[in-house]
């Protein structure tokens, strides 16, 4: 079978652990990043043939993609309407997206791209940077972090309500024992194990016993693993310790507070 996953950077944890199953050591699989089709770093022509030709789509839902030269790939729907089979099964997970287990992160432009809790935001806005520091190295703020969970959850249940694969039950029963996110848009080993099993359970039954193995919290080898901190455990009641080195977070703080519409 030809097996074309259609996903953002994620789909290079799903394949990583696909090909640990025994699906996975039989069928040939192709990766298209919606990102990267944006960027044009992977051929939109092959793309689409590619997806002529697939047997099996495993994707996240997207919305039309505007590419750098102009043209627009449609949504995933018109995209598989008018170039899949119509035999060809489709199996879709909704984009993993957690950031409730990191104090302060910077995803976009401007102040509304920091994510954090509503006192940093505000003590930013007031101007008491100098005390705001202290408070951080003190471990003294408070971030919001099981706000900022629900929210995420609830985001993504709402996606997964037209997805195939849901894993909203799974993250809920396991994010205090198991490390689930390594940053806020990179699953851990135990959260793409359990996706790819659920994704192979959509494609027959036979799966539903498969447990697949992981050795640490990133078997796929995704960049920019963030460190567990000690406020995220007390927030979130996390069962497993805190990282020593929380400096990756004091220079985005000391970032947000120097110039916070960059």
């Amino acid at each position: 079978m030809n097996i074309l996953l259609y996903c953002n950077c994620q789909a290079d944890g799903v394949l990583h652990f696909l090909e640990k199953t025994p699906f996975g050591q039989t069928n040939a699989f192709k990766v298209f990043h919606n990102f990267r089709l944006i960027l044009m770093e992977q051929d939109r022509d092959e793309f689409y043939k590619s997806l002529q030709q697939a047997d099996l789509i495993i994707y996240q839902p997207t919305l039309p993609l505007d590419c750098r030269d102009g043209h627009q790939i449609p949504d995933s729907d018109a995209l598989f309407a008018k170039y899949v089979r119509p035999e060809v099964p489709r199996i879709s997970f909704a984009y993993q997206f957690q950031s409730g287990f990191f104090p302060i992160l910077k995803v976009a432009p401007g102040f509304e791209g920091w994510i954090t809790g509503n006192e940093v935001r505000r003590d930013v806005r007031g101007g008491g940077q100098r005390e705001l520091m202290q408070r951080f190295d003190f471990d003294f703020l408070r971030y919001d972090c099981a706000r900022r969970f629900i929210e995420c959850l609830a985001e993504q249940s709402r996606r997964e309500q037209t997805c195939d694969v849901k894993m909203v039950d799974w993250i809920l029963a396991n994010y205090q024992t198991q490390r689930l996110f390594l940053t806020q848009n990179h699953p851990a080993s135990a959260l793409f194990a359990e996706l790819t099993k659920r994704i192979m359970e959509k494609i027959s039954i036979d799966y539903a016993w498969l447990n697949i193995p992981f050795d640490g919290i990133n078997d796929a080898q995704l960049p920019g693993t963030m460190p567990v901190h000690p406020a995220v455990v007390r927030e979130l009641g996390l069962k497993y310790p805190a990282d020593q080195d929380q400096s990756v977070f004091r220079t985005l703080l000391e970032q947000f507070v120097a110039n916070p519409n960059l």
